[in-house]
């Protein structure tokens, strides 16, 4: 406790919000419809779209039905 007090003002602030953070439960996802083919033999697949929209999520998480 006493290396607590003496971190500066900000990194203690820094670290209880990473610490309630990470208590905070995960939104739940957002189910997409995509159209067209995802997946073509032997090339890469991009995904484009605005900031905050899934992107990550789409690529991370599949859905079980479509899982290799």
């Amino acid at each position: 406790m006493a290396a607590e007090l003496q971190l500066p003002r900000i990194r203690r602030i820094f670290s209880e919000q990473l610490a309630q953070s990470a208590r905070t439960p995960l939104p739940q996802f957002t189910e997409r419809q995509v159209f067209g083919q995802l997946h073509l033999p032997g090339k890469a697949t991009a995904v484009v779209g605005m900031r905050r929209t899934g992107k990550t999520t789409f690529l991370c998480f599949p859905k079980p039905e479509s899982a290799c």
